[in-house]
């Protein structure tokens, strides 16, 4: 996961659209796996963090992705209660 957002980040540049796109597609990786809950938040926090976006992209992606992840939403749910 490391290796290919790194790979993502080199290719992406300066794009934001582009970094946007490539977050996605790494959500949508771990997402895709069958994770238990803690290594799934942990992929997707990982994710969150390596590659990062200015507030408009950011929320995009949130809104995009985060709402289609059980174990991200339950979460952040508990940490806003």
């Amino acid at each position: 996961m490391a290796v290919l957002g790194s790979l993502y980040l080199i290719k992406a540049g300066r794009k934001n659209i582009k970094k946007l796109e490539y977050k996605k597609k790494l959500a949508e990786i771990v997402a895709s796996k069958d994770y238990n809950r803690q290594k799934f938040y942990r992929l997707f926090n990982f994710v969150q963090y390596l590659i990062t976006l200015p507030k408009d992209y950011q929320l995009e992606f949130k809104n995009g992705v985060e709402p289609h992840q059980p174990a991200a939403r339950e979460h952040h749910a508990a940490d806003h209660a």
